[in-house]
């Protein structure tokens, strides 16, 4: 009777904890679509990089999808996943719900699910370092306020870049909990790495450089020599670890299909293009590394408060939990510069650390609980704790609330004109071939050209395909066929200007568009 009645009181403080943090959940899905509403109302017909997303997304609501968004350097990233979450979002909210008028707002939706579910994993991670729930209150304060600093577009960006920041940070804190020698979080572990490693390739090398770096120090500092690798540690958590590498397997699907269709395939890619540039000099890397961290000045401070964090909180009741954070803020800042010396090949483009700014989040979140122990457990202090975190919470809120700096390009001008009237040049005798001029503001070509092709795509509709320019950016069903060269209608779109193409058939969306006659082949 007694183990009987045991085990019903344990499974319903299971159910209840689950249900606490599915509350918890719902309410930041909530916070984040208000924060959001603007960029939610405004989006119509979305353009450029979100465009030619939405190109890919299409082939997700049927299952079809295989590779990952496009990537500058030409070819797409290892996997669908994220694109998978955004097209849940376009299908449950604008095609079988109708809760939202134009389709590209149901991802920005499915934005606000994503980015809860991380955040609410972060405040469950810390809760099971042990933290006191007032103490967890205020390391999620620190740790929104200051990604809210760094960028506001964190919370309701739809860009790639921004959508690697909070998987990445719950891929920190699930590899602090492990340092405290804890399997509970293998799974969330083995979760965000996969969205990673599908968002981008350069996270096969930088997340396993991490994890190398974490698992030696477990290994020479854990309570008991090995660490996580120790025999009798690995055989009494097999099973999480079994079904953390199973998780993190499914990820991987997609490539190895693709590998085995296409052999090399997508490795083969990514092998080519990490062999093809030269390293950066380390004097550069580390410039580059500091930009997250607000400058040098800045990131030569957080040194030194890194430093005191590492041997003054060595007595602290919460030592544990600080010292497993500083281990993954260090070994994610040495596969950051590891991956800034040989992996980036252009230094001037910040987006593509954008993920490392969760790092300098992880660390307010030890400043915080460094700061909380010493402040003690009394009544009046937990009050007060809690007043200031809600205070910082409200502060966040109101950062990120600003819509994304690219939130014109959710509603590109004249997009449904510009493909009602290529459909009609198209009429029956199959897509027009259009080239891209890309003498004359080629990024606003480009944006609307993709804009066009999503919504055709949406529309059940292919109007033109891509000859000279840009073929990257889109995807290769949108690529000319020889017979489309021969003998289809064939245009050249190009940045309109005041004065110029007055005898353009097509002048719509800031883009005017000439006919080139007679048709040719590809080069």
């Amino acid at each position: 009777m007694e183990c009987k009645s045991g085990g019903t009181v344990t499974k319903k403080i299971d159910v209840r904890s689950a249900f606490f943090w599915m509350i918890i959940y719902l309410a930041i899905v909530v916070v984040i679509i208000s924060s959001g509403y603007f960029a939610i109302s405004v989006a119509v017909n979305e353009i450029g990089d979100f465009a030619a997303n939405s190109l890919l997304i299409q082939e997700a609501k049927s299952f079809g999808l295989l590779v990952g968004n496009y990537s500058r350097v030409g070819f797409n990233h290892p996997g669908p996943a994220i694109l998978y979450v955004l097209a849940a979002g376009e299908y449950l909210f604008y095609d079988r719900l109708a809760l939202v008028d134009h389709a590209f707002s149901g991802q920005l939706i499915a934005v606000a699910f994503y980015n809860a579910f991380w955040l609410t994993l972060i405040a469950v991670l810390l809760r099971k370092m042990g933290l006191a729930r007032h103490i967890v209150l205020m390391a999620v304060s620190a740790f929104c306020l200051v990604s809210a600093i760094e960028d506001h577009s964190f919370f309701n960006g739809v860009w790639m870049p921004h959508l690697y920041f909070f998987p990445f940070a719950v891929m920190l804190f699930s590899l602090a909990r492990l340092l405290q020698e804890k399997s509970d979080s293998l799974w969330m572990l083995a979760i965000s790495s996969g969205f990673l490693i599908n968002g981008h390739a350069s996270f096969i090398a930088v997340l396993g450089l991490m994890l190398i770096i974490v698992l030696a120090y477990s290994y020479f500092a854990g309570s008991k020599r090995g660490g996580v690798l120790r025999p009798d540690f690995i055989k009494s958590n097999s099973v999480s670890l079994l079904i953390a590498i199973g998780l993190l397997a499914l990820f991987f699907i997609p490539l190895l299909i693709l590998t085995v269709r296409e052999f090399p395939g997508p490795l083969g890619d990514y092998l080519a293009f990490g062999g093809g540039h030269k390293p950066n000099k380390l004097a550069e890397a580390f410039s580059f590394v500091s930009i997250y961290w607000g400058g040098m000045s800045v990131f030569l401070v957080s040194i030194v408060a890194f430093a005191l964090l590492w041997f003054g909180g060595r007595f602290d009741r919460y030592q544990p939990v600080t010292r497993s954070l500083l281990v993954v803020v260090l070994a994610a800042t040495l596969a950051m510069l590891f991956y800034a010396k040989y992996g980036v090949d252009y230094l001037g483009e910040t987006y593509i650390g954008f993920f490392y700014f969760a790092v300098p989040s992880a660390l307010a979140v030890a400043v915080s609980i460094f700061v909380a122990q010493r402040l003690g457990t009394g009544s009046l202090v937990k009050g007060l704790g809690v007043a200031v975190s809600i205070a910082v919470l409200a502060t966040s809120y109101f950062i990120g609330s600003k819509p994304p700096f690219y939130v014109d390009q959710f509603h590109g001008a004249q997009i449904s004109e510009l493909a009602k009237a290529l459909s009609s040049e198209k009429g029956s005798n199959g897509r027009l071939v259009l080239d891209l001029d890309s003498s004359k503001d080629w990024p606003h070509v480009w944006a609307v050209a993709a804009g066009v092709a999503a919504l055709s795509k949406r529309q059940g509709e292919s109007v033109f395909c891509v000859n000279e320019s840009w073929h990257i950016l889109f995807t290769k069903e949108l690529r000319c066929t020889s017979e489309e060269l021969a003998h289809s209608k064939r245009f050249v779109m190009r940045r309109a200007q005041d004065g110029d193409d007055q005898g353009a058939p097509i002048q719509l969306g800031g883009v005017s568009l000439t006919q080139v006659s007679p048709p040719r082949s590809a080069d």
